[in-house]
């Protein structure tokens, strides 16, 4: 299976996916990339999906583990009045609703593609199988939980103790896309109110800080 077109972005959290989670600082904004599994990747199928497809609906009992294998999605809860708050993005080796499968639980939010998707598949019963055959998979799951607690903590952080201008800088500083403001959003499969609302801020205000960064045209 080919992967998608790929850009800087997304190159640099790929090799970064490889080097295990004891050399990593969690982002509380930027997508998190995870270490391969070599255990989950000896089943399943890869499909190649589309960008702005939803491939776990919120509130759904999962029968089917999905893998990123390349590019991004985003996590997405719907609240009861239809307002959409986006929680998080994921890249390479997010496993979709890990918390929800290992509980037998419904996902409480959506995922959706953001970009171009290498997926990999797998049944819920042949991930279970694998699951209580190796225990090294068992390890890797309990790394992931775990810095996903951890940047879960740094984004709570984020939000609750910086300033707005502080958080569009770290997000920028865990996004590594050195181009440009519009080339990390062009990169992530992100429009600018979707940037604001992973921020906590209005539209208007993230226009306004991002003019002071872009550069002045002469």
């Amino acid at each position: 299976m080919q992967r998608p077109d790929s850009d800087g972005c997304s190159e640099v959290l790929e090799r970064n996916a490889v080097n295990g989670f004891a050399e990593w600082s969690p982002h509380a904004f930027g997508p998190l990339v995870f270490p391969r599994c070599q255990q989950i990747e000896q089943v399943g199928e890869c499909k190649l999906l589309s960008a702005k497809l939803e491939l776990c609906n919120q509130n759904e009992l999962l029968t089917q583990v999905h893998i990123v294998e390349s590019g991004f999605v985003k996590l997405v809860f719907v609240a009861p009045n239809g307002s959409e708050h986006i929680l998080g993005l994921r890249g390479v080796g997010y496993i979709a609703g890990l918390e929800a499968i290992l509980k037998s639980h419904p996902i409480r939010y959506a995922v959706v593609t953001t970009t171009p998707v290498l997926m990999r598949s797998i049944a819920r019963a042949a991930f279970s199988r694998a699951l209580c055959a190796s225990s090294d998979l068992e390890r890797h799951l309990t790394a992931v939980m775990c810095y996903e607690t951890e940047a879960e903590m740094e984004q709570q952080i984020g939000l609750r103790a910086e300033s707005a201008v502080m958080r569009l800088r770290r997000f920028l500083q865990e996004v590594p896309c050195a181009s440009g403001v519009d080339d990390v959003f062009r990169a992530l499969g992100l429009r600018q109110r979707d940037v604001a609302q992973l921020l906590s801020m209005t539209p208007e205000h993230l226009a306004r800080l991002l003019s002071g960064l872009r550069p002045a045209k002469a």
